[in-house]
C-alpha cells in the first residue's frame, strides 16, 4: 500500500470519526437543553393546574357555577381571556406567564385545561373535591442533532392539582376564654339538635352550663374548662378539660367600605321594598308586618345593626350582613324579635362563602344580638359574632344548615343545626390546593 494510499483512509478514518464525535457531543448538547425546556414545561404546566384550582377553591369548585368548568379538555385560548372568567381561564394565563401559549411557537405549542369532580386521571391513592389537569406539549428543533439525523424533539408535561376538604370539627363555636362562666347555655324547654359538634373555649368550671328540661344532643361537645348539667339531657357526655382552640374564622377579612349609600333606612308596617348591597349607616329598621327583600350581595350595617320587630320579614340569597361602627357610627347589636322572620341563605362562593352574619371583630358592643324570632326562619350560613353574645332561639325544626361562631351563645328555643362537611353551606370547612401528581 503506497503512502498516499494510507494518507487518503488515515483522512477518512479522521472524517468518519470527529462526525461520530460531533454527533455525540452535538446529542449531549440536545439532551440538556431538552431536558431544561422539559423542567420549564412542567413549571409552567404545575402553575397553570394551581392556579385553576385555587380559583376554583376561591369559587366554590362547583361544577357550573362561579367559573368553575368540568369537562373534556379544552384548548387555551390565544390570544389568552384577561380578565379570566373561568378557572381554566386562569390557568392558561399563568401556562403564557411561563412562556406556552396556545399556538405558540409557530403552531408547535399545545396548552389544555381539563377540570373535574371525578377521581383524578392517573392519580393513585388520591381524592380530590376537584381537581385540574394542565397539558402541556412543544416541537423544539435540535440544536446539534442533526450530525445524527435528529431534527427535533417533543418536550411534554403534565401537571394535577386538586382541592382537599377538611370538614370542620364544629359547627357551634363558644369563643370565650379565660374563666368566663355560662359560656354555652341552654335553658328552660330549649332544645338543641346538632349533628355536628360543639367546642366551648372557656375554662370556668361553668363554662358549658344547661338547666330546667333542656336538652343537647350533639355528636361530640369539647370544653375547656367544666359543665354544669341541672335537670337537662346532654349527650354524648361532654369531654372537659380540651385544649384550647382558635377562631376558625380568624383569617376571614372584614369588608372594606367608604361612605354611606343608605342611611338610618326603616320601612314600616305594610312596607313592601326590595334593596340592593351597599353601606347602610344607621341600619335597618323593620316594623310592623313591612316585608323586605335583599339582593345578592355584602350589606354593611354601619351603626344601629339590624332591628326586626314585629310580623316583618326579611328574606334574600347570597347575601352577607356586615355589622359594624365606624366613621363616628355607634355599633349595636343584631335584634330579630317577636314574631319576625328571616329566610336568609349565605353566598355560595367568593370570600365570604358560607358567611350570613358578620361582626366587625375589631369592635365590641354591649347586649346581645337576639335571633329569637319565628320559628319560621330558616338561616343558611353562618353567624359569626367573635366578640359579642348571641342568643339563638333556633329556626325551622327541620333542621338547617347553620354554624355559630360567637363569643357567648344562649340557647332558649328548640335549634336543629345540620352538618356541612364540605362547608358548602356554612364556609367552615379548610379547603387546600396543592399538586397530586
Amino acid at each position: 500500500m503506497t503512502a498516499g494510499s494510507r494518507q487518503g483512509q488515515s483522512g477518512l478514518f479522521i472524517v468518519f470519526n470527529l462526525t461520530l464525535l460531533f454527533a455525540v457531543i452535538g446529542l449531549s448538547a440536545d439532551v440538556g437543553v431538552g431536558y431544561l425546556a422539559r423542567q420549564q414545561a412542567q413549571t409552567a404546566a404545575d402553575s397553570a393546574a394551581t392556579a385553576a384550582a385555587m380559583y376554583a377553591s376561591q369559587n366554590g369548585y362547583t361544577c357550573g357555577s362561579g367559573g368553575v368548568i368540568c369537562g373534556a379538555a379544552t384548548a387555551c385560548a390565544n390570544p389568552n381571556v384577561y380578565p379570566p372568567t373561568n378557572n381554566l381561564q386562569a390557568g392558561c394565563l399563568y401556562a403564557a406567564a411561563n412562556g406556552y401559549l396556545n399556538g405558540g411557537n409557530g403552531g408547535k405549542q399545545v396548552v389544555t385545561m381539563t377540570g373535574n369532580t371525578t377521581t383524578p386521571p392517573g392519580v393513585a391513592g388520591n381524592t380530590a373535591a376537584y381537581w385540574v389537569q394542565a397539558n402541556i406539549s412543544d416541537y423544539r428543533a435540535a440544536l446539534f442533532g442533526l450530525f445524527a439525523g435528529v431534527n427535533s424533539f417533543v418536550v411534554n408535561a403534565v401537571s394535577t392539582a386538586g382541592i382537599t376538604i377538611t370538614s370542620p370539627g364544629a359547627c357551634v363555636y363558644v369563643l370565650a376564654s379565660g374563666n368566663v362562666a355560662n359560656a354555652f347555655v341552654a335553658s328552660g324547654s330549649a332544645t338543641v339538635t346538632a349533628a355536628c359538634g360543639i367546642f366551648v373555649n372557656s375554662g370556668s368550671s361553668s363554662a358549658f352550663v344547661t338547666s330546667g328540661s333542656s336538652t343537647v344532643h350533639s355528636t361530640t361537645i369539647q370544653v375547656v374548662g367544666g359543665t354544669s348539667v341541672s335537670g337537662a339531657t346532654v349527650t354524648p357526655t361532654p369531654t372537659t378539660g380540651v385544649a384550647s382552640f382558635s377562631d376558625p374564622l380568624a383569617t376571614l377579612p372584614m369588608p372594606a367600605f367608604t361612605g354611606c349609600n343608605f342611611t338610618n333606612y326603616s320601612l314600616g308596617n305594610g312596607g313592601v321594598a326590595t334593596i340592593s348591597p351597599g353601606v347602610y349607616c344607621g341600619g335597618i329598621s323593620l316594623s310592623g308586618s313591612a316585608q323586605l327583600t335583599l339582593n345578592p350581595g355584602t350589606y354593611v350595617l354601619n351603626g344601629a345593626g339590624l332591628t326586626m320587630s314585629g310580623s316583618s320579614s326579611i328574606k334574600g340569597t347570597h347575601v352577607t350582613l356586615f355589622n359594624t361602627g365606624q366613621s363616628g357610627q355607634t355599633a349595636s347589636p343584631i335584634s330579630n324579635t317577636g314574631s319576625s322572620v328571616m329566610n336568609l341563605t349565605a353566598p355560595n362562593s367568593g370570600t365570604y362563602q358560607g358567611m350570613l352574619f358578620v361582626q366587625d371583630r375589631n369592635l365590641t358592643y354591649s347586649g346581645t344580638n337576639s335571633f329569637t324570632g319565628s320559628t319560621n326562619s330558616v338561616l343558611t350560613g353562618t353567624l359569626y359574632f367573635p366578640s359579642t353574645k348571641i342568643a339563638y332561639a333556633g329556626a325551622s325544626t327541620t333542621g338547617s344548615y347553620t354554624a355559630i361562631v360567637a363569643k357567648t351563645i344562649s340557647f332558649t328555643g328548640n335549634s336543629s343545626l345540620k352538618n356541612d362537611p364540605t362547608g358548602t353551606y356554612t364556609g367552615l370547612a379548610v379547603r387546600g390546593t396543592s399538586l397530586i401528581n
